[in-house]
C-alpha cells in the first residue's frame, strides 16, 4: 500500500480569490494539500491536484509540484474508508483499540474474552461499513468487501491501523498476518483467570485410580473443548479475511484493466491530436 507523504514543503493554498495583480493565495504545507484532496470528492481529485501542482510551480518548487502530481487517486473502496475515517474518527479509532485488545486476548489464550471482543470487533466494523454504504451511494458488493477487509486489518495489524487512520488511503489493504493462531502447547494450560473447581467429596488421596483417572478425564476434555472453541474463533475470523482478500484482488485487477484501457484511449487521443496539428 503506498504511503502518506509527509514532506514539509509548502504549496500555494486552495482556490482563493485573485485581486488586481496580487494572489491572496496563504501557503500551506504539503500534509495540507495532501488531506484537502483525500478528504474530497472522488470526481474532483484529478482536477483539484492539477491545481495544486501548477500552483507549486507557479511559485517555483517544481519538486513539490512533481509530488503533488504523484499523489494517486484513490480507488472507490478506498475513498469510502477515507471518508469514514475522517467523518467517525472516533469509532475508528476505537476499532483500532478493540483490534490491540484483541490480539492481546489471542495470545493470552482467554477464550471468553476472545469471544467478546470479536463480537464487540464485528459490531463496530459492521457499523462503519454501513457508514460507507451511506457515503457512497449504494456501492458494489465488491466494493463494500474491500471496505470491510480494510477495517478488518485496521483491527488485526497496528501499523496497518495507523496508515489507514490518517485518512489518505489510495487502495483498499487487508492485513499480511491475519488473526493470530493459538499456541497449542500453552493452550493445554487452564486461562489466566479462570477459577479452579473446588474438589468435592473425598480427599483426592482417598479417591480410587479410577475416579482420579475420570477426573482427569473430565479436566481434559473442558480444556480440549476450550480449545476448540478458541481455534474455532480464529479459523472465522481468517476465512473472513482470506474471502475478503480474495475480493480485494479481484476488484483491483478490473480496475488495473479500466485504467489501461483508459490509458490507451488517451495516447490515442494525443496521436490523433498529434497527426492534426502537423498535417499528417
Amino acid at each position: 500500500m503506498a504511503r502518506p507523504d509527509t514532506g514539509t514543503e509548502r504549496v500555494m493554498g486552495p482556490s482563493r480569490a485573485f485581486r488586481g495583480l496580487s494572489w491572496l493565495a496563504e501557503a500551506v504545507d504539503f500534509d495540507a494539500a495532501a488531506d484537502e484532496l483525500y478528504a474530497a470528492n472522488r470526481e474532483d481529485f484529478v482536477a483539484r491536484r492539477g491545481e495544486l501542482a501548477r500552483q507549486a510551480a507557479q511559485d517555483g518548487d517544481r519538486t513539490l509540484s512533481n509530488r503533488v502530481k504523484a499523489l494517486r487517486k484513490p480507488t472507490v473502496a478506498a475513498w469510502l474508508v477515507n471518508r469514514v475515517v475522517r467523518d467517525e474518527p472516533g469509532r475508528a479509532a476505537k476499532l483500532a483499540e478493540l483490534g490491540a485488545s484483541l490480539r492481546t486476548a489471542h495470545e493470552q489464550l482467554a477464550g471468553d474474552r476472545v469471544r467478546e471482543l470479536s463480537e464487540r470487533r464485528r459490531a463496530l466494523q459492521t457499523a462503519l461499513v454501513d457508514r460507507a454504504r451511506e457515503a457512497g451511494g449504494d456501492p458494489s458488493r465488491t466494493v463494500l468487501d474491500e471496505v470491510a477487509s480494510t477495517f478488518d486489518a485496521v483491527a488485526a495489524d497496528e501499523e496497518v491501523g495507523g496508515e489507514v487512520l490518517a485518512g489518505r488511503l489510495t487502495v483498499a489493504v487487508t492485513s499480511d498476518g491475519g488473526w493470530p493462531l493459538p499456541d497449542t502447547a500453552a493452550a493445554s494450560t487452564p486461562a489466566a483467570g479462570r477459577a479452579s473447581r473446588p474438589r468435592r467429596g473425598k480427599p483426592k488421596e482417598e479417591r480410587s485410580p479410577a475416579a482420579q483417572a475420570a477426573e482427569q478425564a473430565v479436566e481434559s476434555a473442558r480444556e480440549a473443548l476450550a480449545r476448540a472453541e478458541r481455534e474455532d474463533q480464529v479459523a472465522h475470523d481468517e476465512t473472513e479475511r482470506l474471502r475478503a482478500a480474495w475480493e480485494s484482488a479481484r476488484s483491483r485487477a478490473a480496475e488495473t484493466g479500466e485504467r489501461l484501457a483508459d490509458a490507451r484511449e488517451d495516447l490515442a487521443a494525443a496521436q490523433r491530436e498529434a497527426r492534426r496539428r502537423t498535417g499528417g
